[in-house]
């Protein structure tokens, strides 16, 4: 008597190598189905595996191509279906991510040194600084980035009002970087599209993406991140440029509170810049928020300052002669 497998098979006598009822009667099984070789053993033992004797359907010789003796009904080759190709990175040279997976990065607290720092009394100067650092954020800060435009994007982003005459403010009266969280060539257009040559060329650094520490999946998704002010203090090729600068002389400006939660009392936090500010077409934050920086350079802690004296719109700080000082015409 036939046993199940044998009826099914069609076949009563001899091991059964293949099921041959996925396949059309055309087609022998006899021919062994090559295993997945992985990337770094190809090339091993290639004879051994092309001397495997071969049977071929009805009608059909060696001389035909391999892929005109398929069938539709061939079992696919053994993949390993969990191989996933490795995904590449560039960082910078002084900021590697963490050598371990994860998503998100722990949300980071103000160290004890830190807060003592900012409880001092704030004093104010006799004259103004031209030395405190301050670091820009660019998307809902200086411009509004419409993401859902491919013909605008970051090459032609809405600038925020009074952006030009900002800028020349503050690259008259402080040392300037940029920080953002978008990555490296969404950055270098948006800038090259809201500052001059000139303008660049003054900017003590341009920092994006790759210098928040994140990991390579963190890295392509939409994650919080955060501005650890501690790594702009200790990077080496910022110690001599008037500095180096500390918690008493950097600020930066951002629209979200969550980036500098390390260091808080160093944040002047400024309206989200998005598409229904845009619409509306009457923000003034920049001007009004040149005035606030403007007593900060009076300042010898400015993390003091900020801790009594927090920026908010509509306070009176606005000041059209520090634009009207810094040359309106220039592009």
């Amino acid at each position: 008597m036939l046993t199940r497998l044998q009826r099914m098979t069609g076949r009563a006598f001899g091991p059964v190598r293949k099921s041959s009822h996925r396949c059309n009667s055309s087609y022998s099984f006899e021919e062994d189905v090559p295993r997945y070789v992985p990337p770094g053993r190809r090339g091993q033992n290639v004879q051994e595996h092309e001397s495997r004797p071969r049977s071929y359907g009805r009608g059909e010789t060696d001389s035909k191509p391999r892929s005109a003796r398929r069938s539709k009904g061939r079992l696919c080759r053994q993949l390993d279906v969990n191989f996933q190709p490795p995904l590449i990175v560039e960082y910078s040279n002084h900021d590697l991510p963490m050598p371990f997976p994860r998503i998100g990065i722990p949300a980071p607290k103000p160290s004890d040194q830190y807060l003592t720092g900012a409880m001092e009394e704030p004093k104010r100067l006799d004259l103004p600084s031209s030395s405190h650092l301050l670091i820009l954020d660019l998307n809902g800060t200086l411009l509004y980035r419409d993401k859902s435009d491919p013909h605008r994007g970051s090459t032609k982003p809405y600038p925020r009002p009074h952006l030009k005459e900002f800028i020349n403010y503050v690259l008259a009266n402080f040392k300037v970087m940029i920080w953002s969280s978008a990555t490296p060539v969404n950055v270098q257009a948006m800038i090259n599209d809201c500052f001059t040559h000139e303008q660049r060329e003054q900017l003590v650094a341009v920092w994006s993406r790759d210098t928040l520490g994140l990991t390579p999946m963190e890295y392509k998704k939409k994650v919080k991140t955060f501005k650890l002010l501690p790594k702009v203090w200790r990077y080496p090729s910022f110690q001599g440029q008037v500095g180096p600068w500390s918690q008493k002389t950097t600020i930066l400006l951002d629209d979200s509170f969550i980036k500098a939660q390390a260091q808080p009392y160093n944040h002047v936090e400024v309206p989200e810049y998005n598409a229904q500010r845009l619409q509306e077409g009457n923000d003034t934050v920049l001007r009004q928020v040149a005035g606030y920086l403007e007593e900060l350079r009076y300042q010898e802690n400015v993390s003091a300052f900020i801790r009594t004296k927090k920026f908010e719109v509509g306070q009176g700080w606005a000041n059209d002669v520090l634009f009207m000082d810094n040359d309106l015409s220039a592009p």
